[in-house]
């Protein structure tokens, strides 16, 4: 049982020592865009921050319409998104209607098998419409 704790520790340390291994090798890369940032940020808290006034009701209720405009447009494409992704493309293919045969299929040889025998006999007994319906013994 301490084994395993063990491993458990070590697993953990070794993770944490790759996390600071590779946050030291991010601010040695880029530690001048790091020090612009702080400098810019450092200026926006002491200088720019404090001269802000408070916004007036009307700039907030037009804030506010602006945000809910924008969470609405987002609903309404992905409601449109996925009730064009989620129609059902089903296409009804009578035999002999496309000109395609059995002879034109290169692929699984299981599968043709399986397509040759439900053409030959039809679909099982207690299914509706498909062999992945109903009784599964046939």
């Amino acid at each position: 049982m301490a084994e395993k704790t063990q491993k458990k520790h070590s697993d953990l340390d070794r993770s944490i020592d790759r996390g600071m291994d590779q946050f030291g090798r991010f601010l040695k890369m880029r530690w001048l865009w790091v020090t612009l940032g702080m400098i810019v940020l450092w200026y926006l808290v002491i200088y720019a921050l404090p001269t802000l006034s408070v916004p007036s009701p009307g700039a907030i209720l037009v804030y506010a319409f602006q945000i809910a405009f924008a969470i609405f447009f987002a609903v309404i494409q992905f409601v449109a998104i996925f009730m064009f992704l989620g129609r059902a493309r089903v296409y009804w293919v009578m035999p002999g209607e496309t000109g395609v045969t059995f002879d034109d299929y290169k692929g699984n040889p299981e599968v043709l098998e399986s397509a040759r025998r439900i053409q030959r006999h039809g679909w099982p007994a207690g299914t509706r419409s498909s062999p992945h319906r109903g009784s599964r013994n046939w």
